[in-house]
């Protein structure tokens, strides 16, 4: 009888963790592809802007401080590979994104030879949470 009563509740809590994370997933998708409606979303057109800073390979920079021109190498193979890359602009960092869902890789293809130099660009900005995403442009060595 103890072990009946165990597997039930067992069963029961698999059954109501599944509901839980089925259910955020639904509100997640909703809202990622429904119109954005969360309050938090103040940013959902993106503001146009234009900076000057360096880009950088966000992975190594992040983890170890890496960037300069002899990080290049380095921040090209990452990028080729869908890892962040960023725009450090004196103390924010702006992570780089493609237009919409668009893949980074693809994203990025257009970027690489401007890797780890000094560049302006324009573009919009997202802003959330206190992260800054940046769809670039238009972009040339500054």
């Amino acid at each position: 009888m103890r072990k009946t009563i165990i597997s039930i509740v067992v069963l029961l809590s698999f059954t109501y963790t599944q509901q839980i994370f089925s259910h955020d997933d639904d509100k997640h998708d909703m809202n990622m592809h429904e119109g954005h409606t969360n309050v938090e979303n103040k940013n959902e057109e993106g503001k146009d802007i234009t900076l000057v800073g360096e880009l950088i390979g966000l992975t190594c920079f992040i983890k170890h401080g890496s960037k300069g021109a002899s990080h290049k190498s380095c921040a090209k193979d990452c990028a080729e590979k869908g890892l962040p890359i960023g725009l450090l602009v004196e103390d924010e960092v702006y992570q780089i994104s493609g237009e919409g869902h668009k893949s980074l890789i693809e994203a990025y293809k257009p970027l690489l030879k401007y890797l780890e130099t000094k560049v302006m660009v324009k573009g919009k900005v997202f802003d959330k949470y206190g992260v800054k995403m940046l769809v670039i442009e238009k972009i040339k060595t500054n």
